[in-house]
């Protein structure tokens, strides 16, 4: 899948998700969507789309980020980052691809035991036994941050 199928793909699933009544989104496409995407500016992306802010006051050329989400409508399209969940960028100013599989499922995986140990702490009552899983909680996200350079 290239880059302009990826984008094309996202905005459609998006668009149904941001607005309600035009379509329901199927658990393949939910699918889709949570796995990791990366995205970078380009030379050939940089200047696309609606004149507006330039995407390079805030962005490096080339430099890679994750994908955190998308927000469509009819006329306009934008997305977030996981860097920089505030600010939205043009959907027009990227190149997109798919991260790398296995490390997505070894994230995946790693989540689910940030889940069951939060839980855990949660349900616990002993402080020794709220500081080891504090730790174990603490270990599994450094490990989360190592794998995101993997993608």
């Amino acid at each position: 899948m290239n880059s302009s199928d990826i984008l094309d793909k996202l905005i459609s699933i998006y668009f149904r998700k941001c607005y309600h009544g035009m379509g329901e989104t199927t658990q393949e496409e939910e699918e889709f969507i949570s796995q990791t995407f990366i995205v970078k500016v380009t030379d050939e992306t940089k200047n696309t789309g609606y004149p507006s802010a330039n995407v390079l006051d805030h962005l490096e050329l080339d430099k890679e980020y994750i994908l955190m989400d998308m927000s469509v409508s009819q006329s306009s399209s934008s997305l977030r980052l996981a860097s920089m969940p505030n600010r939205n960028f043009n959907t027009v100013n990227f190149e997109y691809r798919l991260g790398n599989p296995a490390v997505q499922s070894a994230m995946k995986g790693l989540r689910v035991e940030l889940d069951e140990l939060c839980n855990d702490r949660a349900r616990c009552k002993g402080d020794i036994a709220k500081k080891i899983i504090m730790k174990a909680i603490d270990e599994r996200q450094e490990r989360l941050e190592q794998f995101k350079l993997c993608l």
